[in-house]
């Protein structure tokens, strides 16, 4: 079964169009959710193929990236695009390559000012992979870029703008105290969450049963 398609897409920075492979997530089953929301899926992970990197400029980004204005483009040219390597991403990808695509997406976001949520996925996405990887170093270092752009956005209190709920916003901050080992901010998280109360968040019992276990494992 192929479970990779050829995608035709318009780069946001040079409008040329060149294509990517996409996975058909229809036809890959979940085998497993980590408590932080990794899916792990059967026979490709999609993760891997979320950035797409324009073969004719070197601009990386995904679906998530809103369009470019002047300012940002004078900034992408200056900072990136001079510099930027020519890079084959437009077949089947390794995990590496994978972390490669979504590195240079990110450099890109934060060059722009792209909204936190953009960062905040891609950073967790590269964590992911190399979770899958067993790079534990580095996987923690883009958990702890996450959690910090989580919290900048649970500051400004703008959950509206950036349509995530407050519910899940205090989960992953706790979900990513607990494994940054910061059992304190994991406390008060979790508190916080509890006291919201919000019984149409569907993940509010797993929360709690998953401060649960993290409170066992601090006794160890």
């Amino acid at each position: 079964m192929d479970f990779l398609y050829d995608n035709s897409m318009g780069c946001l920075f040079c409008i040329k169009t060149f294509k990517t492979k996409k996975p058909r997530l229809s036809r890959l089953p979940v085998r497993a959710r980590d408590t932080d929301f990794y899916l792990r899926y059967e026979y490709v992970n999609p993760y891997v193929y979320e950035a797409v990197v324009c073969p004719h400029c070197a601009m990386a980004f995904t679906d998530k990236f809103a369009p470019l204005s002047d300012r940002s483009r004078a900034i992408l040219q200056d900072s990136y695009i001079k510099q930027a390597q020519q890079e084959d991403f437009s077949g089947p990808r390794s995990l590496e390559q994978g972390i490669r695509s979504l590195k240079l997406a990110l450099i890109c976001a934060s060059l722009i000012s792209e909204s936190p949520p953009v960062f905040t996925g891609l950073c967790m996405r590269i964590a992911w992979l190399n979770r899958e990887l067993g790079n534990q170093a580095e996987e923690l270092q883009f958990l702890k870029r996450a959690y910090d752009a989580y919290a900048y956005i649970y500051s400004e209190v703008r959950f509206d703008e950036f349509k995530i709920s407050e519910s899940n916003l205090l989960h992953m901050l706790a979900e990513l105290s607990c494994r940054l080992n910061e059992p304190d901010r994991a406390r008060k998280w979790f508190g916080s969450l509890f006291m919201l109360n919000d019984q149409d968040y569907r993940f509010l019992n797993e929360a709690r049963d998953r401060w649960l276990d993290y409170k066992e494992t601090l006794k160890k």
